[in-house]
């Protein structure tokens, strides 16, 4: 049928009744299905708030502040032999949230620490810590930064902004304390590696650039030149103090000829940097505090190298992080042969921008590699004469 425009406009523009009922089951059902899901969501992220006292808090929180309380009093009592006496880690804001799980998208309350000079704590509460004046500036909120999507994600820390300034966002749980987590993963040594990043680190450029190794050689002279590296740099923590400067020479030596055989691999200096420093403070922290166990129980980086070598899927490491311990031993070893390499390592105007690398070549003046024949006989010093490749 044919109708006018004027016919149109007088038919009632209704929905029939079936597809009408219809639609309201279906919004029914989907506020239903809604709720549920707001229900679910807020039942695992709902938890009440700790009291105001560390008596009250659960296990996992009195141990996780008890860690963090070591952490303090070893950076207040010796800084550095941590760093440097300017990184006071114990002061540095930070702000903890708690979850249940690794990467958990979902947190129930967040601690905020050291940072009453930058957020108003009036709406929170305090939590007293009697005797401890290592955490007097504590406060928990289940509202602090709820709003803020970056805090949501599944992850186990990121910076955010608070302010004018960068603080870290650490995920803790369960798992990661006791006596034996996840390698790399304890709340310990995690926590206070990421918080080096955001505070010491904020400005440092080493990563501005993929740092990643690409292309990684995997040839048998590589493979000889590259053990024998780490096999020097395996003898740094036991090594008698005077036999130290002709390690680093060596170093530097079998160093300089990799990088100009194949020069993607001077993408190690800066992964040094960045992750091989902060791996460094770790295994000062374990140094400094007895009860993290004795800072000389370090994997061998050769043995290392042996296990991955012919294993193509274990080989990523490669490419990157191995180079978070060759920069940790590599920084040992300028601690007794370039002892201001933690002020040169700062960028101008503070320092000279050298990453450790860098800080290794002009201590021993060695800046271009040496001949083969030299090469040689340093790859006889360190390498097993029975190694047939």
């Amino acid at each position: 049928m044919n109708l006018t425009e004027s016919e149109r406009k007088k038919v009632p523009l209704t929905i029939p009744r079936w597809r009408s009922r219809s639609l309201v089951r279906l919004v029914a059902l989907s506020v239903m299905l809604l709720l549920v899901a707001a229900a679910v969501i807020a039942g695992a992220v709902y938890r009440a708030l700790p009291a105001g006292s560390y008596q009250s808090l659960d296990q996992t929180d009195r141990t996780t502040f008890d860690q963090l309380t070591e952490q303090y009093r070893a950076f207040k009592a010796q800084p550095e032999n941590l760093w440097t006496a300017g990184y006071r880690y114990d002061r540095e804001p930070l702000l903890l949230l708690r979850t249940d799980g690794a990467k958990s998208p979902l947190w129930h309350y967040a601690y905020v620490i050291n940072m009453s000079h930058l957020v108003d704590t009036s709406h929170m509460k305090k939590v007293e810590f009697p005797g401890n004046p290592a955490l007097d500036d504590v406060y928990v909120s289940n509202t602090f930064e709820a709003a803020n999507a970056e805090l949501w994600g599944s992850f186990n820390f990121t910076p955010i902004a608070i302010g004018e300034r960068k603080v870290l966002a650490f995920k803790f749980h369960e798992g990661m304390l006791g006596e034996n987590p996840p390698e790399g993963l304890g709340f310990a040594m995690f926590s206070m590696h990421e918080a080096f990043h955001v505070n010491k680190q904020a400005n440092w450029s080493y990563d501005s650039v993929d740092s990643r190794v690409f292309h990684f050689p995997r040839t048998d002279e590589h493979y000889r030149m590259l053990k024998t590296e780490l096999s020097i740099l395996d003898r740094v923590p036991t090594a008698e103090v005077g036999k130290l400067p002709g390690l680093a020479k060596d170093l530097a030596g079998i160093r300089a000829a990799r990088y100009k055989k194949w020069p993607q691999l001077k993408a190690q200096d800066n992964v040094e940097a960045i992750e091989g420093t902060a791996r460094y403070l770790e295994y000062t922290y374990r140094q400094a505090v007895p009860s993290k166990g004795a800072a000389s129980k370090e994997n061998s980086l050769v043995a290392a190298l042996d296990k991955v070598w012919d294993l193509p899927e274990e080989q990523s490491g490669l490419d990157y992080s191995a180079y978070y311990s060759t920069g940790s031993f590599l920084a040992l070893l300028l601690d007794r042969v370039a002892p201001n390499w933690k002020h040169d390592i700062e960028p101008p105007p503070i320092g000279k921008g050298w990453t450790p690398g860098e800080s290794l070549r002009q201590t021993t003046g060695i800046t271009t590699p040496p001949g083969d024949s030299v090469i040689a006989e340093i790859e006889a010093r360190y390498l097993d004469e029975s190694l047939n490749r």
